[in-house]
């Protein structure tokens, strides 16, 4: 008769595999901590102190140079968010069956995706109409143009920073799971011992 028992887990088994929740935990807090803290900073104090310090013409433009290079940070964030997940999944320690870990995997679907909107779409838009004039006069076809394009920028911008904000927060409550307590549909790095008798 052949039984087959799960393998006792050694210390050498699969030794970089342990370090992959936590690298890839620590990479994913550092892409959101930069994404949070930098549209907070830029949302909240930045862009009111420049609009309230020097006039609109000079302050669209000098916003849309600043949300432009702040762009390559948010490239850079989300891909240490994204980097950062596949090494938490790769390391096998998350059950296959948790909901709430569905739920973060929709949380940066749609945060990827309102990244690359605002980075490749909006913003790039946003900063040549700034460069043709389009924010001196609002009345005409382009300036109405140019202001939808900036109401829909900002409201992308705030569902980035929810997305982040709520992506951050679920994070701690998805703990790895420990041997006694492993998925059977989730793939091991340590083969099962098979006992004939």
């Amino acid at each position: 008769m052949t039984v087959i028992q799960p393998a006792t887990p050694k210390a050498n088994c699969c030794p970089w595999a342990k370090y992959l929740w936590p690298v890839g935990t620590a990479l994913q807090s550092v892409g959101l901590a930069l994404m949070l803290g930098g549209m907070f900073a830029l949302g909240a104090i930045t862009a009111p102190a420049v609009f309230h310090g020097i006039s609109r013409e000079q302050a669209a433009p000098l916003m849309a140079h600043i949300f432009i290079r702040y762009d390559l940070v948010l490239s850079l964030a989300v891909s240490a968010v994204i980097l950062g997940e596949m090494l938490r999944y790769l390391s096998h320690s998350v059950s296959g069956r948790s909901r709430l870990n569905w739920v973060r995997y929709l949380l940066l679907i749609l945060l990827s995706g309102g990244i690359y909107c605002a980075t490749d779409v909006l913003n790039p838009q946003i900063a040549r109409m700034n460069q043709c004039g389009a924010h001196r006069n609002l009345q005409t076809k382009t300036g109405q143009h140019f202001d939808a394009l900036h109401k829909s920028a900002e409201q992308v911008y705030k569902l980035n920073l929810i997305f982040a904000f709520l992506l951050l927060a679920l994070t701690p409550f998805v703990q790895p799971r420990t041997q006694s307590g492993s998925d059977p549909e989730s793939p091991s790095c340590c083969p099962s011992a098979v006992v004939e008798g």
